[in-house]
């Protein structure tokens, strides 16, 4: 039986359910220690993500044992294995391109940000080069994140609010570990910004308001949703339902989903509504 240390700095459910089943496949005894790695640990293999090599080091015969790394160089003992990383960040970039945002945002990677066999070595470097080429920049937090929270939190915690709080909305947030979610989140939502909403508007004329002040409405509407970060996903304006000649007007909001988008696009003729 071989025995083989899994060193995550980053552990998920399904990579660990993913590694043990492989173990069980080929006869290893697969043994989890996170980013800590016990002293002169000793055995038949190393499974890790972002940890470095001093870090690897501890181990005993680090030179003669076999590592597998995320982020590492190749060498005589070691073997990298890593996504395409700018296939990835292409995807991400378009796709928060196509719902409409301008500003992207992120906080640092938490690996170097080098080059490895000619390409980013992590998605975060991967990302800003995409956008720089679709002409779109990437807003990077620029004090050390870890470890500005490690030694004062609050401060820390202050610091992550002022860069936020900075940004103008909308903005695409992404994350390049999910444990600052919680953190992240919990700055967010203290300065009340919430995970953008997609809306239809409707500025129905009673009757007698002339269409040219239902556009000077709607686009004061625009605004407002705007400054909210909600996005606005189809505008009408005109007389849809009426009473006689009276004067006045109505504004209504409908929160979309995917299903109420596709309901929405499709073709309605009714007495009321036609599109």
């Amino acid at each position: 039986m071989k025995h083989v240390l899994c060193a995550l700095q980053e552990p998920n459910e399904v990579l660990l359910n993913h590694i043990y089943e492989f173990g069980r496949q080929h006869g290893w005894s697969v043994e989890c220690c996170g980013e800590k790695i016990p002293r002169r640990w000793f055995g038949d293999g190393v499974l890790s993500d972002y940890l470095t090599q001093k870090e690897l080091s501890v181990i005993d015969r680090f030179e003669q044992t076999p590592v597998v790394s995320r982020i590492l160089l190749p060498r005589r003992n070691i073997r990298t294995v890593r996504p395409d990383t700018e296939r990835i960040a292409s995807m991400i970039a378009d796709y928060f391109i196509d719902k409409g945002f301008t500003r992207f945002v992120t906080t640092p990677p938490s690996v170097p940000a080098s080059m490895l066999d000619g390409k980013p070595r992590h998605i975060q470097t991967a990302l800003k080069l995409a956008l720089a080429e679709r002409n779109f920049a990437l807003i990077q937090l620029k004090f050390a994140f870890d470890s500005e929270l490690q030694k004062d939190y609050r401060r820390g915690w202050e610091r992550l609010r002022n860069f936020f709080g900075s940004i103008e909305r909308p903005f695409a947030l992404i994350l390049p570990s999910p444990r600052r979610l919680a953190l992240v989140y919990r700055v967010l939502d203290d300065l009340g910004v919430r995970v953008p909403e997609e809306v239809a508007v409707m500025v129905n004329s009673s009757g007698a308001t002339p269409l040219m002040e239902l556009f000077i409405i709607n686009n004061h509407v625009a605004d407002v949703l705007a400054a909210k970060g909600i996005r606005v996903y189809k505008t009408y304006v005109g007389e849809y339902m009426t009473s006689l000649e009276m004067e006045g007007f109505s504004v209504s909001l409908l929160r979309l989903d995917d299903e109420l988008k596709a309901l929405l696009d499709a073709h309605a003729d009714t007495i009321a509504f036609k599109a």
